[in-house]
């Protein structure tokens, strides 16, 4: 990163997207688990069709669970920019930008 952009303003932190995308992650082992469940995880002698998915939704919410504590932890990710202001401005213009007509 240059040294115009160390001084710019952080729209977005490192911290703040792992911390996202860690919650993204835990919602999506969440709705497995949930669905798993709903389809049948064991029957009385035999797994059933949820069995598989179960299990992996669980070590899916475990895993993003231990990123989410890792992730309020580390100092470091906290100062440093995801996107500066300036370069989300520039993203956004690409979304919002006047149509262009010919009257």
């Amino acid at each position: 990163m240059s040294e115009h952009h160390q001084h710019e303003r952080a729209a977005v932190s490192f911290r703040t997207m792992e911390l996202v995308v860690a919650l993204v992650i835990f919602v999506f082992g969440a709705i497995v688990i949930y669905d798993s469940v709903r389809v049948g995880a064991s029957g009385p002698k035999t797994a059933q069709g949820g069995y598989f998915p179960f299990y992996i939704g669980l070590l899916t919410c475990l895993s993003a669970s231990h990123h989410l504590r890792q992730g309020r932890i580390r100092r470091r990710a906290r100062r440093k920019a995801f996107v500066t202001t300036q370069q989300l401005s520039m993203v956004l213009q690409l979304f919002v930008r006047p149509s262009c007509s010919s009257a």
